[in-house]
């Protein structure tokens, strides 16, 4: 391999160092351009035995193109030049559209066609670097955040191959997550690259949640599909990724927090990112369900969804085996017999198929029902039921669900 040309994507310094690894003897050129500009129109050439920048730069302009950094637009490259596009095929657009012409004036003989890049630079002498895209510099926790820059820091962690930070949501609220995708063999989690990265960089640009994946996806034109990652991350909850209705009650609750999270099983707090006003939120939701208190501090030690589970199911069983799912404002109740939460996920199924002025609650196999059930078969378990009904009151007017929602 004697040369290396790399166009399409901003170059990052491991890929570059990749690329050297594999051939040590070769040029690497990164070039720049785009298919709206007519191709590539500027580049940078590293040599064999020059040491590889961190940025690398995007370099110096192919002859007879134009250019122009717009420092109203946060130092936007503008292209020009006759092999500029006349525009999009279709695309009426004209105050928002990213090409414009200047006509000719007293020091321009000719009227020159210009490109609005949408990409940041600075420049350094006559060599110009690339910073990162208009739209990818985005407002997280009050400060301005360059999300290429994020992923950079993010690729620098040992087993990481690639990744791609979105953030899902408004200005104000919204999550700040970091797809990853690791070597083949790596046993690193999320938890420990969230580590990683926080060690590298300041807090307020680490991710609030890494999300391992097998690959990004693609768009046809093989740049990595945002909308598709974002797409991704608010996706509903799968019930069969859990083994058992808790499992999935407590999977819910979480989710319901903030619908961009994507708990498993396996999942731990850390390793969502949730922090402590969400905890809170967890807690008290859990605490409706189980049918007794769930305090903060369980959740802290509870390594996972599945441990979660276990643990709140042999929690405080001298309390209740009514748990509830659904609250109406109505007096109907519909009590559903063991084995309920316990491994029928169907049950949650049917849910959104009930009347939704109907109550929902659950009646589990707890120590006292299945005592009651060994001494005086289904007959004694009845009662016992129905004392619960009558002591106590499940479906309580400050549940979590509303009416029309369910677990």
């Amino acid at each position: 391999m004697r040369r290396w040309i790399l166009t399409g994507e901003p170059l990052r310094h491991s890929w570059a160092a990749v690329a050297r690894g594999l051939s040590p003897r070769a040029e690497i050129v990164n070039s720049y351009g785009s298919t709206e500009v007519g191709g590539d129109v500027r580049f940078h050439r590293l040599s064999p035995d020059a040491t590889l920048p961190d940025p690398i730069p995007i370099g110096r302009l192919v002859a007879g193109v134009c250019w122009t950094v717009d420092r109203s637009a946060d130092g936007e490259l503008c292209i020009g030049g006759d092999q500029v596009a006349l525009g999009y095929l279709g695309d009426e657009r004209v105050s928002t559209s990213p090409f414009s012409v200047v006509p000719a004036d007293g020091d321009q003989t000719e009227a020159v066609r210009w490109f609005r890049t949408g990409d940041q630079v600075w420049l350094d002498g006559d060599v110009l670097h690339y910073r990162g895209r208009v739209d990818a510099v985005h407002k997280v926790r009050g400060r301005r955040v360059d999300l290429l820059a994020v992923e950079s820091i993010v690729e620098q962690v040992p087993g990481v191959i690639e990744a791609a930070v979105i953030v899902v949501g408004d200005a104000e609220g919204g999550r700040f997550i970091a797809h990853v995708v690791t070597a083949s063999g790596a046993d690193r989690g999320p938890a420990w690259i969230r580590e990683q990265v926080a060690a590298r960089s300041a807090e307020f640009i680490v991710p609030d949640r890494f999300v391992s994946t097998a690959a990004l996806p693609r768009t046809p034109g093989g740049k990595v599909d945002r909308a598709a990652l974002a797409a991704r991350s608010v996706a509903p909850l799968d019930r069969d990724r859990f083994q058992s209705g808790l499992e999935f009650a407590i999977a819910r609750a979480i989710k319901q927090t903030d619908e961009t999270l994507d708990p498993d099983r396996g999942s731990s707090f850390v390793d969502l990112g949730v922090d402590s006003f969400q905890v809170v939120e967890i807690a008290e939701q859990l605490s409706h369900v189980i049918g007794h208190d769930v305090r903060v501090a369980d959740l802290a030690v509870w390594g996972s969804i599945k441990e979660a589970a276990v643990a709140l199911l042999s929690a405080d069983p001298s309390q209740t085996c009514l748990r509830p799912v659904r609250h109406s404002t109505t007096s109907r109740v519909l009590l559903m017999l063991p084995p309920a939460i316990g491994s029928s996920l169907c049950y949650f199924r049917l849910l959104d198929h009930l009347d939704p002025d109907t109550s929902i609650v659950l009646v589990e196999e707890t120590p006292a029902a299945l005592a009651a059930v060994q001494s005086g078969g289904s007959s004694a378990f009845a009662p016992l039921v129905a004392d619960e009904v009558g002591s106590r009151s499940p479906v309580r007017p400050s549940a979590f669900w509303d009416g029309r929602s369910a677990v």
